[in-house]
C-alpha cells in the first residue's frame, strides 16, 4: 500500500500487513491525494497549497513529471484505466476537473462546490462520486459533470475519504463526529447508512481504501497514536497493522497495490511461511 503525508511531505509504501515501509518519493510539497496506476507502473498525486500540482513517478519513485501546475489547492484523485483520464478535485475554488493521463486535454467538469475532497469513479456505470467537505454531503454526476445530485445531504459532518465497492453496490466513506471520526458505508443512492469503524481523538476523517477480493477495508489514523488499520468489508475484526509510527506522520491518502506475487498461496499480498504450507499441502494433495 502507498500513503501520502502531508507533514514530512513524502510518498511511503509498504506491504499490505504493514511489514516493509520504506520511502518512495521524498522531498515533496504537501502532497495529498494518490492514486495508483498499476498496469502502466505508475503513481500520480496532487499537491496542494504552496505546490498545486498534479504529478506522477514509476512505482519506485522515479522519473517525478509535472502533469499540471498552479491549478488551485488540488486534493482528491482518482483514475479511469479504460479512457485514460486523471480526475480530481481541486479545493479552492471547488472544481472537480479532469484530464489526460499526461495532464493534457484539461477540463472543468463541476464548479461552484463547497471544498470537494475525496472522489471515487464507477466507470461502468457513468458516474463519478465525490465528498464536499463545506457542504456535509456526499454527492455524484456522470463522468463529464452534467446531472450533479446529492447522494447523502444529512447526518454527516465534513465528509473526507471515498471509495466505492461497485461488485456490492456500496460506498464508503469517512467523516468527522465531534472530537472523533467514523467510516460509514451506504448504498450507492446514498440510502441504508451504516457506522463500521469510530476511531476516537481523530478530528478529521480518516482515508480509506478497499481490497474487495480479499473482504478488506484499510484506512490511516493519523492521531495518536498513529496507525494503520484494517478490518472485514462490515468493519468487524479490526487490527493495527504493524507499520511502525516513525514513518506515520500527517497521512493524507491511502492507495492499495492489489498484484498478487507469484507464490502467494492464501492472497493476503505477502509471501510468508503460510504460502508455503499451502503450497506444499496442495503438492500432496491435501
Amino acid at each position: 500500500m502507498y500513503w501520502t503525508d502531508g507533514q514530512v511531505d513524502r510518498i511511503y509504501k509498504s506491504d499490505l500487513d504493514g511489514t516493509n515501509p520504506q520511502i518512495v518519493v521524498p522531498g515533496l510539497v504537501n502532497p495529498i491525494g494518490i492514486a495508483l496506476d498499476l498496469e502502466g507502473g505508475r503513481i500520480y498525486w496532487t499537491e496542494g497549497q504552496q505546490s498545486r500540482r498534479l504529478r506522477r513517478a514509476d512505482l519506485d519513485g522515479l522519473n517525478i513529471e509535472d502533469l499540471l501546475t498552479g491549478s488551485g489547492d488540488l486534493t482528491g484523485i482518482a483514475l479511469d484505466p479504460v479512457n485514460h483520464k486523471v480526475y480530481f478535485c481541486t479545493w479552492l475554488p471547488g472544481l472537480i476537473q479532469r484530464a489526460d493521463w499526461d495532464g493534457t486535454n484539461l477540463e472543468t467538469l463541476v464548479n461552484n462546490l463547497s471544498l470537494p475532497s475525496g472522489i471515487a469513479l464507477d466507470i461502468p456505470g457513468g458516474r463519478m462520486y465525490w465528498s464536499a467537505v463545506g457542504a456535509d454531503k456526499i454527492q455524484r454526476a456522470n463522468l463529464d459533470g452534467t446531472g450533479v445530485e446529492d447522494v447523502i445531504a444529512s447526518g454527516i459532518d465534513e465528509p473526507r475519504s471515498i471509495a466505492l465497492d461497485l461488485d456490492c453496490g456500496k460506498m464508503y466513506f469517512s467523516s468527522r463526529v465531534g472530537s472523533s471520526s467514523k467510516i460509514q458505508r451506504a448504498n450507492l443512492d446514498g440510502t441504508g447508512v451504516q457506522d463500521l469503524v469510530t476511531e476516537d481523538s481523530q478530528t478529521l476523517g480518516p482515508p480509506v481504501a478497499l481490497d474487495t477480493d480479499r473482504g478488506r477495508l484499510y484506512w490511516l489514523r493519523s492521531s495518536s497514536p498513529r496507525r494503520n488499520r484494517r478490518a472485514y468489508l462490515d468493519g468487524t475484526c479490526p487490527e493495527d497493522l504493524t507499520v511502525s509510527n516513525t514513518v506515520l506522520f500527517g497521512q493524507v491518502t491511502l492507495a492499495l497495490d492489489l498484484r498478487r506475487p507469484a507464490g502467494d498461496m492464501n492472497g493476503d499480498g505477502i509471501l510468508d511461511a503460510m504460502d508455503i504450507q499451502l503450497f506444499v499441502a496442495r503438492l500432496l494433495g491435501q
